[in-house]
């Protein structure tokens, strides 16, 4: 029988990859709140199990429920794992915890075998958490920034340019990403237009200006793709004098 609370190799009730609860959010300046739920680990050989919800302190170092290696720092990415141990041949349970840490391969507590990423957190310029909520409950989850984050002021590029979204989305491939744009246009009928980093698409979606000289906003969704390991979106204004203002309202990630 499985025991909630604890990592358990048998029975698996998740299917491969599958992720159920474990919502992750911000709980204070230097907190996150993970709450209870179940996931498989990052090799999809065992089950963690969560009963209760637990606290991640960044000011805990090298443990679980704490940050792995060095300090919380000014304007950094997170990721967010649920960590657990591996059965061992006595039969005996673990219990997991949760652990924050700058790397895809955590520096695991000693103890601790396994590890699956639940989700996103980062730290603004004053090396406190911004505010930012994750929706969903299975393998996609949603997030939203509290505060907008600023990614282009002023752009006037008349050919597809690069915007890097890396100081507002995590390092993922073929992300949704949720633009506000502010777009004032030269004349009437200028357009801003945005696609997929590395496209070469002339008809894409974008904002059209219905006034001279008058801004226009707008939500946009607009798909990142990796420059590497830069999470990137291009830009196109369609004439000269036109003005583009974009801010990264949120994401989408594939846990």
């Amino acid at each position: 029988m499985a025991v909630a609370g604890t990592n358990n190799q048998i029975p698996l009730r998740l299917g491969q990859n599958d992720v159920n609860g474990l919502a992750v959010s911000v709980a204070s300046t230097t907190t996150l709140g993970v709450a209870a739920g179940q996931t498989r680990d990052s090799t999809n050989v065992n089950q963690m199990d969560l009963a209760t919800a637990v606290v991640i302190n960044f000011a805990n170092i090298g443990v679980v429920n704490g940050l792995d290696t060095g300090a919380i720092g000014a304007s950094k990415l997170f990721f967010v794992f649920l960590i657990g141990v591996s059965l061992d041949p006595s039969g005996e349970v673990h219990p997991v915890g949760g652990l924050v840490s700058l790397s895809a391969s955590p520096l695991l507590p000693p103890g601790y075998d396994q590890y699956r990423r639940i989700g996103w957190a980062r730290s603004g310029a004053g090396s406190t958490l911004l505010t930012m909520y994750q929706s969903g409950n299975g393998n996609v989850r949603k997030y939203s920034y509290d505060t907008m984050i600023s990614v282009l002021t002023s752009g006037t590029s008349q050919t597809l340019a690069a915007i890097d979204v890396s100081t507002a989305c995590p390092p993922l491939n073929n992300m949704n990403v949720n633009f506000f744009v502010e777009f004032t246009p030269a004349t009437a009928g200028d357009t801003v237009k945005f696609a997929p980093f590395g496209s070469t698409a002339t008809v894409i979606p974008g904002v059209s200006g219905a006034v001279a000289a008058i801004k226009q906003s707008m939500q946009v969704p607009v798909l990142a793709k990796l420059d590497t390991a830069t999470p990137k979106v291009l830009y196109i204004n369609s004439a000269a004098s036109c003005d583009s203002d974009i801010w990264v309202q949120g994401f989408e990630d594939v846990i």
